[in-house]
């Protein structure tokens, strides 16, 4: 019952979150099919007009001196001429008589007598107020014609008379303000239903939540969107200014992996994603930063030869780095850089055309393995594991690896056959860092990421 209740207020908490998202989507489609409903309804519907005349049906006692009536013969009488008023012979004259045809006619005129009444109600719709009134009373004035002894109504002469005259026909329909609510509301039903469509018909993860049951694996690092760097065109290759509400979010990644398996800490750690521009070298450099700041001894290592980065957010320079020592014409001394933040850094060094050969070198395990003994972490980037074979290569060398997971970015495939590509060479998956994550103003969390000037 519990499970039951939990899944859902998830899936309440799901609709809330999305419709909050597309508030604006949502407003502009009910905007645009109300507008397109009000036009219909006051430019393009044909107005019709409604007018009513009756007849009454009055049969006298045997003593008509008493001035009174046959109430149950009167009855009667009108039902059967009530129904009589539709045939051809009372109809058609007047059809003829307004260029029409029967069946036009038939269909603009109804007929209706109240139970216990002698009164007979003809009303008649059309789109000409005028032509309303005028074809209800040429009715109502056909019908008492033909009480005559060769008449329809022959069983009614001097029985039957016109008792209200049509007035000018009023408005009957279309009713427009039930057209723009009708409207109104199929536009909040298509809203909805192409948000829920969008949002949950799709490939790309959406919430923390869907990415820990899909993948089946622990998230332990969650950072919002920033609309701020979504915006630069550029390349954002800064790290976040030091303060508290900052290295929040970093610290909270540190304490989910240092206490991810206390028996045998992770100390070289890898950091990767499934495609590019899901912010792994952003995340490296300021984890990296963060655990500086703790008072941590750390050492970066830039693994990323196709794309490298991490020297522009420490501000040094790429050259004379891993590909360098590698080769041997440069030392271990030579190559680490020591950037301002306190954190040290190993760059890539020179372009090479065989990245593979340089990350499959024993001088490369040997390097990793003096580093873990003398940093309290190494940390390392490499390309995304899409990308090539890289990441799959390095994390032989790493304790654990960290996976990046964009929002609405990798398709949900891609992500779950990068991961199975770690799996497969026996890479231990730390857990995942969302990034890029909508945050709402009333979670807990959002205090900490509200300052954050990078999704890193």
């Amino acid at each position: 019952m519990q499970e039951n209740e939990k899944k859902d207020s998830i899936f309440l908490s799901d609709i809330i979150r999305v419709v909050k998202k597309n508030i604006i989507l949502i407003a502009l489609i009910v905007m645009a099919i109300t507008a397109m409903g009000g036009v219909y309804a006051f430019k393009f519907t044909t107005p019709v007009y409604r007018s009513t005349s009756s007849v009454v049906v009055q049969v006298p006692t045997t003593t008509s001196s008493t001035g009174d009536y046959d109430i149950t013969a009167s009855l009667r009488y009108v039902v059967t001429v009530a129904d009589m008023i539709s045939e051809t012979s009372i109809l058609e004259p007047v059809a003829e008589e307004y260029n029409m045809t029967y069946s036009q006619l038939r269909g603009s005129v109804s007929v209706s007598n109240a139970e216990n009444s002698s009164l007979i109600r003809i009303t008649v719709v059309h789109t000409s107020p005028e032509k309303a009134q005028e074809i209800a009373n040429a009715i109502a004035a056909q019908v008492c014609s033909e009480a005559k002894e060769d008449g329809v109504f022959f069983f009614a002469v001097g029985y039957m008379k016109q008792s209200g005259f049509a007035l000018r026909g009023t408005y009957s329909s279309p009713n427009k303000k039930l057209l723009v609510i009708v409207a109104f509301m199929a536009g909040c039903a298509l809203a909805c239903a192409v948000v829920f469509v969008k949002e949950f018909m799709s490939n790309k993860f959406k919430t923390k939540d869907e990415i820990e049951v899909v993948l089946d694996e622990r998230v332990i690092g969650v950072f919002r969107n920033n609309k701020k760097l979504a915006s630069k065109k550029e390349d954002f290759t800064d790290l976040v200014e030091v303060n508290v509400r900052n290295m929040e979010p970093y610290n909270m990644l540190l304490s989910n992996i240092k206490y991810a398996n206390i028996d045998n800490p992770y100390k070289v750690i890898m950091g990767t994603s499934t495609v590019m521009d899901e912010l792994k070298s952003t995340t490296v450099a300021n984890f990296s930063n963060c655990i500086s700041n703790n008072g941590k001894k750390v050492i970066v290592l830039d693994l990323d030869l196709r794309k490298p980065t991490l020297h522009k957010f420490f501000k040094v320079s790429k050259e004379d780095g891993i590909v360098e020592f590698l080769d041997g014409t440069s030392s271990k001394e030579q190559v680490i850089k020591h950037a301002a933040c306190g954190v040290d850094l190993i760059t890539t060094g020179k372009n090479v055309t065989n990245p593979v050969a340089i990350l499959e070198s024993i001088k490369l395990k040997q390097l990793i393995e003096e580093l873990k003994v003398e940093y309290d972490y190494v940390i390392i980037d490499t390309p995304p594991v899409l990308a090539c074979t890289d990441a799959q290569i390095v994390s032989k060398y790493a304790d654990g690896v960290v996976y990046n997971v964009s929002m609405n970015q990798a398709h949900k495939k891609d992500i779950k056959e990068a991961i199975s590509n770690l799996k497969a060479v026996e890479a231990n998956i730390i857990g995942i860092n969302v990034v890029k994550a909508e945050l709402e103003k009333n979670s807990t969390q959002y205090y900490y990421y509200s300052k954050i000037d990078g999704d890193n």
